[in-house]
């Protein structure tokens, strides 16, 4: 009988002292037994993996709550425990994987008798321990051990100072002007007839999108992307410092290196090969959404000679309601937040055979909601979503895995953490929300593992972006749609020639998107190829990456990367979104040839791809499912629509 579903009404501070303490000791007893082993005697799955599989799972396990809670309980003195059992908990998993004991115990437990599943496991856990420098001489270890410490706490304050940087501007009730009325009416003005905006995203991102008056625009963009500075600033040259020299000691000749040993591109310089040849196929695309966006510009600002990154959405939004016809306001009014979630517990249960069921329980704050998931009659986890903004809480759009399922032990739990207006959303946000849900359901539905580290989106970082991008596909697709967008007043299902509009609005500024995520992936790279972090200029890297692979710079005083907290979390890895999106669409073209909701290229997708979780290699479970190695053709194709 599996183990009940965690208890999440989290309250005192002092959970986490106590309960990290609890589990560490667990752990510490698993590890003891591999430790005593005899010498003797033969080493096998019941006396070491099996051991070592339980010690790492709650470890783990107790690290997703604390990461979890750092970034969502509304108490800061909570947030604050949760940080610090962060830190003890990463000390002792990075002592763990330093351990010769425990390498040669896994190293000699013989493989000729391991069944496929558990043979992978012996394999990544021994790559883990080479990666973290098992090999090295014992006071090499120790100085990794420390700079590993010290990268724990310097990521979190990067990420602490984001979080908790919520800026505001005070405006004229008349530089709001063409902001949808919903959005007026929650932001009336004072006395003075001044209206007070944040850089949250539910306040942000409709001013970027509607707001006629640039100035307004530029300050609240300037204000918006230098959150976290200039704290950020030194923390993260620190950081961007503690990595190099990480990877050096360990072997590797930069920290980009290091971190993508052991993903599908397994090199920066595959990395790099595809950045720079997806700036080739990108560019033309790209000048010319750009060229159409200046040219709708000069017709407000005749001697405009530039786009600035303030204006992008904004014209972008003004030339698809020119030229294609479509009113992104009108779009708004037909997804309100209620029916929205409703509808994509929805669609999601129809296309995979799930059904949700709502449990009334004691959380960590008032506003979320959890979930049971059901494949058939057959209980197979827990959701729970958490999806409006608050102050302290984490401010962008995530999963976060709470629990990994382990087969017979424990079913998966995982949370959505958004920050969603609970009034109409756009269809971004509509877009983003699937987005995440795919992660939900990735982790979910690859929770039947035998060991803890294959639940779900324990795959290839650099592969666990693709079932998430898949899903987004959907926010365009009619038949989707009709089923739960109608008009907030006149109930009116959303008409097919709207949504056919909005496809063609999907493709309209796509070559800037892309243009921008390779950017984005390219100086999230070149960061972490530097020699002298410490001695760099951040914002001249910004300016140079930029030339080579953006159409737009960022101006002097806007230190966007102080708030870019990818930084942090995926270091070199940014090109996992759009590496994973070339990925997505070639998988998509499958549903798009056979039916977005055909119902045996849907079970296909979910038992060769989402069910297996990591328990192969992403590169054999696109290939299970296509029947065919992954390619760039319909990456390229999507491209140039």
């Amino acid at each position: 009988m599996e183990k009940p579903f965690l208890s999440l009404a989290i309250k005192n501070p002092r959970w986490f002292a106590q309960n990290t303490d609890a589990v560490l000791k667990t752990a510490e007893k698993e590890l003891l037994v591999i430790a005593k082993l005899p010498s003797k005697e033969k080493r096998t799955v019941a006396n070491v993996l099996e051991p070592f599989g339980r010690a790492t799972a709650i470890i783990g396990e107790m690290q997703s709550k604390a990461h979890f809670f750092a970034a969502v309980h509304p108490d800061p003195k909570v947030r604050k425990a949760a940080e610090r059992s962060v830190e003890k908990l990463s000390r002792f998993s990075s002592a763990l994987y330093l351990r010769r004991d425990l390498y040669e115990a896994i190293k000699n437990v013989p493989e000729i008798d391991l069944d496929k599943e558990t043979k992978r496991f012996r394999q990544k856990e021994l790559l883990a321990f080479t990666l973290t420098g098992i090999e090295k001489p014992p006071s090499i270890r120790r100085e990794i051990k420390k700079l590993m410490d010290k990268a724990v706490k310097l990521g979190q304050a990067f990420d602490r100072n984001i979080r908790e940087d919520v800026r505001f501007l005070e405006f004229p009730a008349a530089d709001l002007e063409g902001l949808p009325e919903d959005y007026r009416k929650a932001h009336k003005p004072d006395k003075k007839g001044m209206v007070r905006v944040s850089t949250q995203y539910p306040d942000y991102y409709p001013c970027m999108q509607y707001a006629v008056n640039g100035e307004a625009r530029r300050k609240l963009s300037f204000l918006s992307n230098n959150r976290g500075w200039p704290k950020n600033e030194r923390i993260f040259k620190d950081l961007l410092d503690t990595r190099r020299r990480q990877a050096v000691l360990i072997g590797y000749a930069n920290w980009a290196d290091y971190i993508t040993a052991d993903k599908m591109t397994g090199s920066a310089k595959v990395v790099r090969r595809f950045i720079n040849e997806l700036a080739t196929v990108v560019k033309k695309t790209s000048e010319r959404d750009f060229k159409l966006l200046l040219e709708r510009k000069k017709k407000d600002q005749p001697n405009a000679v530039s786009l600035d990154v303030w204006d992008t959405a904004y014209y972008e939004d003004l030339a698809i309601k020119e030229r294609i016809g479509l009113d992104t306001q009108e779009v708004r009014a037909y997804f309100s937040f209620e029916r929205v979630e409703r509808g994509i517990l929805e669609i999601t249960a129809r296309l995979f055979g799930l059904s949700y069921r709502r449990v009334v329980l004691p959380t960590w704050h008032k506003e979320v909601k959890a979930f049971d998931v059901y494949r058939g009659k057959k209980l197979i986890g827990r959701i729970y979503f958490d999806l409006h903004p608050r102050k302290g809480k984490y401010g962008h759009a995530a999963c976060f895995d709470l629990r990994p399922g382990i087969r017979g032990v424990q079913l998966p739990e995982a949370s959505l953490v958004c920050n969603f207006s609970k009034g109409l959303m756009t269809h971004d946000e509509v877009t983003t929300f699937l987005h995440e849900f795919g992660h939900l359901l990735h982790w979910i539905l690859g929770g039947d593992q035998r060991w803890a580290r294959f639940n779900g989106f324990g795959t290839e970082w650099d592969f666990v972006e693709a079932p998430s991008q898949m899903l987004e596909a959907w926010a365009l697709d009619y038949k989707t749609l009709k089923q739960f967008a109608c008009h907030h007043k006149t109930r009116q299902p959303i008409p097919e020639a709207l949504v056919k509009n909005m496809q063609k609005a999907d493709k309209f500024g796509r070559g800037i998107w892309v243009r921008r995520q390779n950017f984005l992936s390219a100086l999230s790279l070149q960061y972490h190829e530097e020699r002298h972090p410490k001695r760099v200029d951040l914002y001249n890297i910004v300016q140079r990456v930029g030339k080579k692979y953006h159409v737009q710079q960022y101006p002097r005083g806007m230190y966007f990367y102080t708030s870019f907290g990818h930084l942090n979390g995926y270091s070199a890895l940014y090109y996992t979104y759009i590496w994973s999106r070339a990925i997505a669409e070639d998988m998509l073209s499958v549903f798009r040839r056979k039916g977005m909701y055909d119902k045996k290229t849907a079970r296909r997708y979910l038992e060769k791809v989402l069910a297996p979780g990591g328990s192969e290699d992403a590169h054999q479970l696109i290939r299970n499912f296509l029947g065919r190695d992954w390619d760039l053709g319909a990456f390229h194709a999507w491209i140039d629509k």
